[in-house]
């Protein structure tokens, strides 16, 4: 489970996501996580075909990175898609 903390960086809003598995801290702006968090709400309703499409069409968009397996935000973004929907991340 990742630990969540909000975080001011150079005037921006910022979220900071722990991942365990990883062992990291990483910072994306607020709208950065909410990319992620409708991306994953779409694949969990559409399945793993829609993750493979969306990957093959955005992958040239560094905003949609995170899709990639090597991507440092990609574990959040599979936790995210693995989540129950009734719990909010």
């Amino acid at each position: 489970m990742q630990d969540i903390m909000q975080d001011r960086v150079r005037d921006r809003c910022a979220v900071c996501v722990r991942v365990r598995s990883v062992g990291d801290c990483v910072c994306v702006c607020v709208c950065g996580v909410q990319v992620i968090r409708e991306t994953a709400r779409f694949v969990r309703r559409g399945g793993g075909q829609v993750e493979i499409l969306l990957r093959v069409k955005q992958s040239s968009n560094p905003l949609f990175g995170f899709l990639q397996p090597g991507h440092r935000l990609h574990p959040y973004y599979t936790w995210i898609v693995k989540q129950n929907p009734q719990v909010r991340v």
